[in-house]
């Protein structure tokens, strides 16, 4: 394959809208993102930002919103160092909803950062937030 030629799979029985089963959860959702959110994890948050299913909470995923390269790769060895480089060839592109940010990943609802004594103490402040953020909404519900 040269480096012009284009591959566009459009077969493949995932692809295309696909229709919720008939008992489905139709509610909101949180959902915890990190810089460690990428590949899958940041195709998911795409899909889940772009439909609004829910509230995003941590750091700003790590793969882009709009898709990634990756899956195939050229590899190549710089000549002086010896130093191997892999390049991904594959395009992923994603069908969501245009964002404002063009070149960025997935953008918390609540950014919510840990320190280096959250990691120390094994201190999971985003999963604190989230059940805070839960537990305030379950309360205004039974209030109303």
């Amino acid at each position: 394959m040269t480096s012009a030629t284009k591959r566009i799979t459009t077969d493949h029985p995932n692809l295309g809208i696909q229709q919720p089963e008939a008992d489905h959860f139709d509610g909101k959702v949180e959902f915890l993102t990190s810089g460690k959110s990428f590949s899958g994890a940041a195709e998911f948050s795409s899909i889940a930002r772009s439909n609004k299913r829910g509230l995003f909470i941590g750091e700003e995923t790590a793969g882009g919103y709009y898709g990634n390269t990756s899956g195939s790769k050229l590899t190549l060895i710089l000549p002086n160092s010896k130093i191997r480089v892999n390049i991904p060839v594959t395009k992923y592109v994603m069908a969501v909803k245009k964002s404002k940010y063009s070149d960025r990943g997935i953008i918390p609802d609540y950014p919510i950062v840990p320190s280096i004594n959250d990691y120390i103490q094994h201190k999971d402040v985003q999963m604190e937030f989230a059940l805070k953020l839960m537990k305030n909404r379950v309360n205004k519900v039974k209030v109303q």
